[in-house]
């Protein structure tokens, strides 16, 4: 059997699990339909056709490739076609925007969290809020009914079907990684739903697996929102590899980053360079990115003072110093608001 996986990352991802676990298919590709539009590109109906099954997550308000005209194609040439719903969930994730608010980010973004931020003096009085205290709690279980409800709407004409799983396992497990990325152990009963759609079987060796499909990016899940919704597991770390090009963040450094957030400013290391914390110096690749607050002049005539708060493609010994003044000599180092992410991977305006 040739199947074609056709939709946005989610595709991408059981693209990747049916190409290494799918018993009885010779044959997967992938179209990313989000490239396709951004590109302008027509949809390639007749290529479909080269393929036994497609299984494809729908598009219904974008004129000219919403997804009910490939479904008319494919019946009508008697092709086997299997839909999937957007997999979005935001219930870990109360108050997040899909877009970042600052020109160095881009992304989903705790922009509730952000405005709370603002209403505490000082960093370690909003970290207390999180860790010991009930920011955002109040609105977490309204956030998880609202998010089930919209998720059973995209749903409603799909012929896999997970909301009422995320609905009954969110607090034993993690299900989402961001709102619209989801965890492998999600990914499991939906491949199993899309397998048994296309008569084939995956090997046991798939649901024995515990690294990521979707992995790079994913966003912390609060303290304060975890005890909120009795969840049975922990997930504070921050990840995006698309920005921050270096190793995870964990909670407190995360809350750094968005108590900051209005103040970075983006320094790229022209050449190889050093900072300096005190007395200790600290040699910094050409290249490397640091996100930085600046503040006051430096004691060492020429330099500037910043307030480390991130870095990409950073050191091991320069990100351990999160929250610390550094000092840097400006002609090596160029400093803007805006930050370009690398690319995703897999993203094809072809089918490949």
């Amino acid at each position: 059997m040739k199947v074609i996986f056709y939709g946005g990352c989610h595709a991408a991802a059981l693209r990747r699990i049916f190409e290494k676990f799918a018993v009885g298919v010779s044959s997967v590709a992938h179209l990313t339909s989000y490239s396709l539009i951004r590109a302008g590109k027509p949809v390639p109906y007749d290529e479909f056709l080269n393929f036994d099954a497609v299984v494809f997550s729908p598009i219904r308000n974008k004129q000219g490739y919403n997804t009910h005209q490939l479904e008319e194609h494919l019946d009508k040439a008697g092709r086997l076609r299997v839909k999937f719903p957007w997999l979005q969930w935001e219930g870990y994730h109360p108050g997040y925007q899909s877009s970042g608010r600052h020109d160095w980010y881009s992304g989903w973004w705790p922009s509730s969290l952000e405005i709370a931020a603002r209403e505490h003096q000082t960093f370690e009085d909003f970290v207390q809020s999180i860790y010991e205290g009930d920011l955002l709690a109040d609105i977490s279980l309204e956030n998880v009914e609202k998010a089930t409800l919209r998720f059973r709407d995209r749903e409603f004409d799909c012929d896999v079907k997970v909301a009422q799983y995320v609905h009954e396992n969110y607090r034993k497990s993690r299900l989402f990684l961001t709102p619209d990325h989801a965890a492998t152990v999600l990914y499991k009963p939906i491949a199993t739903q899309v397998a048994n759609l296309l008569g084939v079987k995956l090997d046991p060796a798939f649901y024995e697996m515990s690294d990521e499909i979707q992995h790079g990016i994913r966003m912390p899940i609060l303290s304060s929102v975890r005890r909120a919704l009795e969840l049975e597991f922990h997930g504070g770390e921050f990840e995006n590899k698309l920005i921050f090009r270096s190793d995870l963040l964990n909670q407190t450094e995360f809350l750094r980053l968005v108590y900051s957030a209005d103040e970075i400013v983006v320094a790229r290391a022209r050449d190889l360079t050093r900072i300096y914390v005190g007395s200790e110096r600290f040699s910094v690749p050409k290249g490397t990115v640091l996100f930085v607050r600046r503040s006051k002049e430096s004691n060492r005539k020429g330099f500037a003072s910043c307030s480390y708060v991130a870095g990409s493609n950073a050191p091991v010994a320069i990100n351990a110093l999160k929250g610390k003044t550094v000092e840097m000599w400006p002609p090596h180092w160029t400093f803007g608001r805006s930050l370009k992410p690398v690319a995703h991977d897999g993203e094809n305006t072809t089918i490949a």
